[in-house]
């Protein structure tokens, strides 16, 4: 990776810094089209984070951007809120990271030059993430009486992210595979039943978000996008960015920590009782309804989770998000059941 020299400068002048730039490391190789690179940058006495920006079909089929403002993945989202002023709205303890600089390339890409940070989200205690979720009550709470008009924000995520996961429901459909993952799991046609009555009403669950209190919402509110900055809480990576439900983003807190392993699934009810908590009391609504709203959110966009993981077994896979097959498998159950326990009470 080159570093643009007219870049570097222009934001070590920001920093008040040399220009010299010393070493360039990859943080992250892409999964999705729209991010084309994540470096750290850094100088003499200083570093940065480069992110690389563009419109591209190299990606994983469900993680392809769109050139419309109004795509669920709109490839210049994120830009277009840094060049805006929404992020100067941002109080209470959560914010998104500083930008340094957006340079448009010849190319047609954008590179951010971004704040440096550390103490991501996954090595938090459970006590931070009360905090974490009461300034992100505090935060949407600013947004529930004067939501954003902007075009570039996305309107569909929920509705369109359940659409993407529909095959993962096969499994249960099928009976070979259902076959095949009841010998191996020690599934009964009652637990087959179950699974389907959740999977089906994935749809209506989704529909019934359009009925609750809209907000600002980040949409991927993912542990390893959250970092400690002296109490508050900075997120990064907002190509998702749009109006949703309340409940949302607590919801993606809870259920992601658990899936990418960061929080046992043992103590999965007193997350969602530490995160509910702590929304409540930022957002001000009654801890029944954004209980309500948090369980309502995650069982449409995490109903593929249920089947998804018996799918891994049907299709013979050795690993599970990561990690062997037989490490994986018994936490996703785990908090699959916890997901329909939820959905079912």
């Amino acid at each position: 990776m080159t570093v643009p020299a007219t870049e570097a400068a222009a934001v070590a002048a920001r920093l008040g810094r040399s220009a010299t730039v010393l070493s360039v490391d990859v943080l992250y190789e892409p999964m999705a089209s729209a991010t084309a690179g994540v470096w750290r940058v850094r100088g003499e006495d200083w570093s940065v984070v480069l992110k690389l920006v563009a419109h591209s079909d190299r990606a994983r089929r469900r993680w392809q951007s769109g050139e419309e403002p109004s795509h669920w993945y709109y490839w210049r989202r994120e830009v277009s809120l840094f060049e805006s002023d929404l992020f100067d709205a941002f109080v209470d303890g959560l914010r998104a990271p500083e930008c340094y600089g957006s340079f448009a390339r010849p190319d047609g890409s954008v590179a951010l030059w971004l704040e440096d940070l550390s103490g991501s989200g996954s090595q938090w205690p459970i006590e931070r993430y009360e905090v974490t979720a009461r300034q992100l009550g505090l935060l949407q709470r600013r947004f529930l009486d004067a939501v954003p008009s902007f075009p570039w924000l996305s309107r569909t995520f929920p509705s369109d992210y359940v659409e993407l996961r529909r095959e993962d429901g096969d499994v249960l459909r099928d009976d070979s595979a259902w076959a095949v993952v009841a010998d191996k799991v020690g599934l009964t046609a009652a637990d087959r039943q179950r699974y389907l009555a959740f999977w089906d009403d994935r749809e209506r669950r989704t529909k019934a978000l359009a009925e609750l209190p809209q907000t600002l919402c980040h949409f991927d509110f993912h542990p390893l996008n959250l970092f400690d900055a002296a109490g508050d809480t900075v997120a990064i990576d907002w190509s998702f960015a749009g109006i949703g439900p309340i409940g949302a983003d607590a919801a993606t807190l809870v259920f992601d920590a658990m899936y990418d392993y960061f929080v046992p699934p043992e103590r999965a009810a007193e997350l969602f009782d530490v995160v509910a908590r702590g929304y409540a009391s930022g957002l001000g609504l009654p801890a029944a309804d954004v209980r309500r709203a948090m369980v309502t959110f995650a069982a449409g966009h995490y109903s593929w989770t249920v089947p998804g993981v018996l799918g891994l077994v049907a299709a013979g896979r050795e690993t599970c998000n990561g990690r062997p097959i037989d490490e994986g498998l018994p936490v996703w159950r785990s908090v699959g059941e916890f997901l329909l326990s939820l959905a079912e009470s």
